[in-house]
Formats: structure tokens, sequence, C-alpha cells
């Protein structure tokens, strides 16, 4: 387990450890998103809606 040595702590190391998880998986759905609507400020759809 995570906080299993520091019994006392275990709350704020879960909270710690979301935080993080949530800061990783901002950044990298930034990342996508600008690759995303960099296609589209070229010209090309990256969705196929329309033929």
């Amino acid at each position: 387990m995570i906080g299993s040595p520091y019994v006392i702590c275990r709350e704020y190391q879960f909270e710690v450890l979301a935080i993080s998880i949530n800061w990783i998986v901002m950044i990298a759905a930034g990342i996508l998103l600008s690759r995303v609507f960099k296609k589209t400020r070229r010209g090309r759809s990256p969705f196929k809606i329309l033929p």
C-alpha cells in the first residue's frame, strides 16, 4: 500500500497522489487538444463529419 509505513499521513499522501494524477492528465489532454486544434487551424479537419 502507498501509505503503510506512514499510517498517520495516509490521507495527505492520497491527496497529493490524486492531485498529481490530475495534473498529469490535464497536461496530456492539453497536448493532445493542441494537436487537434493545430490541424483545424491549417484547414484540415481532424474529424470526418461531412464527406
